[in-house]
């Protein structure tokens, strides 16, 4: 391939950076459906901790389901907001390393977030998303 279609082409990065944001969906939608199930089968109470838990998990997924789509714009704003996010996610999943039984799903999404995030860092990420040519 050679001429506009090696110019439009999606470098290896960013098409790796697409999966680890809809693995990293995936991957947070398990504990939110578990939750949803918990409250809904009046096992739980939904407190307001509980609330806003089911809100971040849930616009968190909505987020990197989003951002997975859009990517393909190459706009910066969501290169920035990819990074930004994932950033989250991994600390989200630090803070469930250490909670019981959860260690191998927060280092799981840690993992993902961190290749994700490295991955839009990398000099063809970028210079792809700067190109000022639009599809």
């Amino acid at each position: 391939m050679s001429g506009p279609d090696q110019l439009f082409a999606t470098p290896r990065p960013v098409r790796l950076a697409r999966a680890c944001l809809w693995v990293q969906a995936l991957i947070l939608l398990v504990p939110l459906m578990t939750l949803v199930q918990y409250v809904r089968w009046g096992s739980g109470v939904l407190t307001g901790l509980v609330l806003v838990v089911l809100v971040a998990q849930a616009a968190a997924v909505l987020g990197l389901s989003a951002l997975s789509v859009l990517i393909t714009s190459r706009r910066d704003w969501v290169r920035l907001s990819a990074i930004w996010l994932q950033a989250l996610v991994a600390l989200r999943n630090v803070s469930a390393m250490f909670d019981d039984g959860a260690f191998l799903w927060g280092a799981l999404g840690l993992l993902v977030a961190g290749v994700g995030a490295t991955q839009l860092l990398t000099e063809p990420a970028q210079a792809w998303f700067h190109r000022r040519e639009r599809l």
